[in-house]
């Protein structure tokens, strides 16, 4: 869910079986109290139903996550989770969910996604915030130009 949303951890852990909408996105309630409504893909969604399925009389208002116990996971319990999940993957030290965040929008550029509706997505107010999770690499940018070259789509070498 991370990856596929760049969810806060704060958000991820507040989330409710409510706040999965028909349409396929989340209502979340982000920083400041700020709604939004985030996006999730296919393969997510896909992977929350499975989820949702191993549960038995879910409510609207019962956690999104829980643990073992059904309890609804805390933050701090979703970062050991990430963590330990990370140690067994061989991933180290690098495994957050912060990490994850920055990992989802430097990829939703890289594949094509534009930073307004990133900006959104990540429910910041100011493109400022989001320039500080997106560093792209010189590859990144010679791909990117070479997939959008006016020039070379003006002259029909694009490729």
């Amino acid at each position: 869910m991370f990856l596929d949303t760049g969810l806060r951890l704060s958000e991820l852990a507040s989330l409710r079986v409510g706040d999965v909408r028909p349409d396929g996105t989340l209502h979340v309630m982000g920083k400041g109290a700020k709604e939004r409504i985030v996006p999730i893909g296919s393969t997510a969604r896909r992977a929350l139903v499975r989820y949702l399925a191993t549960r038995s009389d879910v409510r609207p208002s019962d956690p999104l996550f829980t643990s073992r116990r059904r309890t609804g996971l805390t933050a701090r319990g979703v970062q050991q989770a990430i963590a330990r999940l990370g140690r067994r993957a061989g991933v180290g030290t690098r495994c957050s969910p912060h990490t994850f965040r920055h990992t989802f929008a430097r990829g939703y550029l890289v594949n094509g996604g534009d930073v307004f509706s990133l900006q959104q997505i990540l429910g910041h107010t100011t493109l400022d915030m989001v320039r500080r999770y997106v560093t792209l690499s010189e590859a990144d940018l010679v791909s990117r130009h070479r997939a959008a070259s006016p020039a070379d789509r003006l002259a029909g070498s694009g490729r």
